[in-house]
């Protein structure tokens, strides 16, 4: 997921949820630079809030995941992330 941020302005709020049921699951945000500014991995079955805020700079920060297979298992769950900014 892309979000470009043409102002700047409010901070930027990753917000979403994770249900996972199996495996592990993996987010992380890059800022324009392209750095990684937040992370974490998720490996336990269980529910998830992540509410997280960050300085907003113009520009495309990238919102990206991994899912990994443990003990030949396919992972399975339900995620619903947004980038929540007003522009």
């Amino acid at each position: 997921m892309v979000a470009t941020l043409e102002n700047a302005g409010d901070q930027l709020n990753l917000k979403g949820t994770l249900e996972l049921t199996t495996g592990e699951f993996n987010i992380y945000l890059s800022n324009p630079s392209g750095d990684t500014i937040y992370s974490e991995s998720f490996k336990e079955a269980g529910k998830y809030t992540v509410d997280e805020k960050f300085d907003r700079v113009i520009g495309n920060w990238v919102f990206s995941y991994d899912i990994v297979m443990i003990d030949n298992v396919t992972p399975s769950g339900n995620f619903d992330f947004d980038f929540i900014y007003n522009d």
